[in-house]
C-alpha cells in the first residue's frame, strides 16, 4: 500500500474530498489506510472534519444514505483509537 498511497497521494485525495463524493467505498478505503498506519496526524484531522461535515449535510438534507452514514459512523471513533 506505501508504494501507491504515499503521502502526497493521501493529501490529494483528503483535499480533493468534497460533501458531493463521499461514498461508502472512500470511506472504506481511508478506513483501509488508517489501520494500514499510512495517514499522519494532520490528514486524520482534515479527513474527520470532511466526514462530520459530510454527516452534517446528510443530516441536514434529510437525504442520509444509511451505507456511507454507517461507514462514517464507524471509522471516525476508529480514528480516535
Amino acid at each position: 500500500l506505501r508504494t501507491v498511497f504515499d503521502e502526497s497521494c493521501i493529501f490529494s485525495m483528503i483535499q480533493n474530498l468534497t460533501l458531493a463524493n463521499i461514498s461508502s467505498e472512500i470511506v472504506i478505503l481511508f478506513r483501509e489506510l488508517l489501520q494500514a498506519q499510512l495517514l499522519n496526524s494532520e490528514q486524520l484531522v482534515k479527513l474527520i472534519r470532511v466526514f462530520q461535515a459530510s454527516r452534517k449535510q446528510m443530516q441536514r438534507n434529510g437525504t442520509r444514505d444509511e451505507t456511507v452514514e454507517e461507514q462514517v459512523k464507524q471509522t471516525i471513533p476508529s480514528i480516535h483509537d
